[in-house]
């Protein structure tokens, strides 16, 4: 599987979770936090960015969180196996 991060700016790390913000929150010192599985409102200042690297395993391993992103535009996912594939057509020359 193959992870492009579309929108890495709406990704948020608080504490050990990784999620995504989707909607804006009312208090501007606050954020609506998404990680698939919950919801949390946290104080802006608890959170940081995520490393992409983290970022992309958790996605890899999150199916949820991956989901989510995907269906709010947040990522683009490949499922096809490029080399596989061209493996493959190539046995037909």
């Amino acid at each position: 599987m193959n992870i492009n991060i579309l929108k890495p700016e709406s990704f948020i790390q608080y504490k050990t979770k990784i999620a995504c913000t989707i909607y804006p929150c009312v208090d501007p010192d606050s954020v609506n936090l998404f990680t698939g599985h919950k919801h949390f409102v946290v104080k802006r200042n608890e959170t940081n960015s995520p490393l992409i690297s983290e970022l992309i395993e958790e996605l890899g391993n999150n199916a949820p969180l991956r989901y989510l992103a995907h269906e709010h535009n947040l990522i683009e996912v490949n499922d096809q196996d490029v080399v596989g594939y061209l493996a493959y057509s190539r046995s037909y020359d």
